[in-house]
């Protein structure tokens, strides 16, 4: 029985949400959701896959000179550009050998896009490629309705019968794509908030309220969801970071006595920079000495960015693991970044199933860790990250960002996905994750 389908029909839809408002007064920031449906047939039937993803993430908190992400006008032009390439792409395989055809053609749509937008600069193919992962996982969607089976489940050789060595290079001969991933998703994982750098801690600093219903502070958040897992956000300053770091484990650990518990952990996120990496060291090393209780609480340091780290050169501190959180997914980029001191990587998963797993599985040989990135989009959007997120060995931790950042958008899909949608005991339950496709939706009448 061949397992593999031809693409015949693709396209994609948009529309605007609006984030919940960063302070009292203000208007949410509006960004634009990609919806992306293709339709594959093999052996006289057909199936349809959906997938989602953030077009552009400089709305959705990142900026351009944080992680080279393309502007909306660039991201939808891409979007046309490389649906047109999936819709061409004749060839009949596997998603991974699918992508694997239509992303030989990522440069020539770089240089169409860089012409036809007059552009100075030429657009990076990992900027092509954060676009095109909504088509990528709209195919895993479609392959995995197409066989009635969950999408992560159709990775192994009676799948995929192309050797992995034929995309990544002889070393990885002999490996399969799914043989690191767990079958069945957990059923929990912890989730991880996000603090922002003036996000309130404590009602005293919260004197003007937004008004939605919706936690206000730190406080708030901790006492309706048990968050015992945070992100702290950075902002370069030293003095500053350390007395918001110290500020932030006496609110926590206010509420924490509470409900009688001692467990949270903390990740310290850092934004790649010219002398990023001597204020990170000087600000471990002052945590180190000031606030000893709290650098035992801290699992790991992130660093986001644009990428690729120059080979060889040592940025990340040595005194705690550190991960790297940009669109680097190629042998060599992930290589640069174990050389640089990187203990882990967080893979986007807008790239898409292909360049995910493909990226987590060069990260695993490595000996990395690997993780989802924090900044998903709200839907189907983390739905499918999660997916991925509750597959991966080791991390247990999901930030579920989407419920802080757009939580209307997110709380449509609260009927269909209510495990994942609904925190408590600062977890999420992944009993939703194991539907046909990438469980986002169910299976489109054909």
């Amino acid at each position: 029985m061949s397992r593999t389908v031809r693409i015949v029909d693709v396209g994609y839809t948009t529309d605007e949400i609006v984030s919940r408002p960063s302070r009292p007064g203000q208007s949410g920031r509006s960004a634009t959701l990609i919806h992306a449906w293709l339709r594959a047939e093999g052996e006289g039937r057909a199936a349809i896959g959906r997938a989602s993803a953030i077009l552009d993430r400089e709305q959705a908190g990142q900026k351009p000179s944080e992680n080279g992400s393309p502007t909306l006008p660039v991201a939808r032009l891409i979007a046309d550009l490389m649906g047109a390439e999936y819709y061409r792409c004749r060839f009949a395989g596997h998603p991974i050998e699918t992508t694997a055809v239509v992303s030989h053609a990522i440069p020539t749509v770089s240089s169409q896009v860089r012409l036809q937008l007059g552009l100075p600069d030429a657009i990076s193919y990992s900027q092509v490629a954060s676009v095109a992962g909504v088509f990528d996982s709209a195919l895993h969607d479609a392959y995995g309705k197409w066989l009635g089976l969950n999408s992560w489940l159709c990775l192994g050789a009676e799948f995929l019968t192309t050797g992995i060595d034929e995309f990544l290079g002889d070393q990885f001969r002999g490996l399969q794509l799914g043989e690191f991933l767990s079958p069945t998703p957990r059923s929990r994982m912890a989730v991880r908030h996000r603090i922002g750098i003036h996000d309130p801690l404590s009602p005293a600093e919260s004197v003007e309220r937004i008004g939605d219903g919706l936690p206000e502070t730190l406080a708030d958040w901790i006492g309706r969801e048990g968050l015992e897992e945070f992100t702290v956000e950075t902002t370069g300053d030293v003095r500053e970071d350390l007395a918001r770091i110290r500020s932030i484990d006496a609110a926590a650990a206010k509420v924490h006595d509470l409900f009688g518990t001692d467990r949270r952990r903390y990740v310290l996120e850092f934004v790649h920079s010219v002398n990023g990496e001597q204020l990170s060291h000087e600000l471990l090393g002052r945590i180190t000495m000031e606030l000893p209780h709290v650098f035992d609480r801290i699992s790991f340091v992130r660093w986001r960015g644009r990428g690729p780290v120059a080979s060889g050169v040592p940025v990340a501190s040595p005194i705690k693991p550190a991960f790297w959180s940009g669109d680097d997914s190629t042998v060599e980029e992930l290589k640069r970044l174990r050389e640089s001191g990187f203990s882990g990587i967080e893979i986007q998963s807008g790239l898409g199933p292909t360049r995910c797993i493909m990226a987590a599985l060069v990260a695993r040989q490595l000996g990395m860790a690997v993780a989802v990135d924090e900044i998903t989009g709200p839907g189907a959007a983390f739905v499918q990250a999660a997916g991925l997120a509750a597959r991966l060995p080791g991390e247990n931790a999901i930030a579920a960002s989407a419920r802080q950042y757009w939580p209307v958008a997110q709380a449509t899909w609260a009927d269909s996905h209510p495990g994942l949608i609904r925190v408590a005991n600062g977890e999420l339950t992944t009993e939703s994750l194991i539907g046909v496709g990438l469980s986002a939706t169910p299976p489109d009448p054909v």
